[in-house]
């Protein structure tokens, strides 16, 4: 990659990257082109790759996700799972952050590598915000995976497939997927 030392490379990176969140995100992996990148980032395919290299990696770059998960161990136990449903809103609801969301969403169904990344997110960093809860190391994987499970179907429904349920306010959804979160996260498990 091309050293980005200049501010005018290092704007035409940020335009390239943002065109490429927004591209992503609107048409998944697989329907994204570098063309249609580039045209949207209005420069041209090969300062594309001078900067990238390649689809794959201006993808990874361009979805390099932080979770800025707080660490639950300092948040009231008996409000867990509201509050992890509201960051994760915040962080859909965010122009930026719910780009890249949505994009590693839409790529992570049908591209190998975009799913090993949706993956390696939710395991080191719900897994590890879970894990501080004190839980044992299975017992957390299990209690991580069903929070990733809720909150990915529901960010699936949502925002990619845009269905609304109508009559569902933000105060509604926040208690209703806040007490299945809550009994994720604080409830004892069935017995296996």
């Amino acid at each position: 990659m091309a050293s980005t030392s200049t501010p005018r490379s290092r704007q035409t990176r940020e335009r390239i990257l943002e065109a490429a969140r927004t591209t992503f995100a609107a048409h998944g992996y697989d329907g994204a082109t570098l063309r249609n990148i580039a045209l949207q980032a209005n420069t041209n395919v090969a300062l594309v790759i001078r900067y990238f290299g390649s689809k794959d990696d201006l993808f990874a770059t361009a979805v390099d996700f932080d979770l800025q998960l707080p660490p639950l161990q300092e948040l009231d136990r008996e409000r867990l799972g509201e509050l992890l449903v509201a960051h994760f809103l915040a962080m859909w609801e965010d122009d930026r952050s719910g780009r890249e969301l949505v994009a590693l969403l839409r790529a992570a169904a049908s591209h190998a590598a975009a799913k090993a990344r949706m993956q390696q997110i939710f395991h080191t960093q719900l897994l590890g915000a879970i894990g501080a809860l004190g839980f044992p190391p299975q017992e957390a994987v299990l209690r991580a995976s069903l929070v990733a499970s809720q909150m990915l179907g529901f960010a699936l429904v949502r925002y990619v497939l845009a269905f609304e349920p109508p009559g569902l306010d933000g105060a509604a959804l926040l208690a209703a997927l806040g007490r299945t979160l809550q009994r994720y996260l604080a409830e004892p498990l069935p017995a296996r």
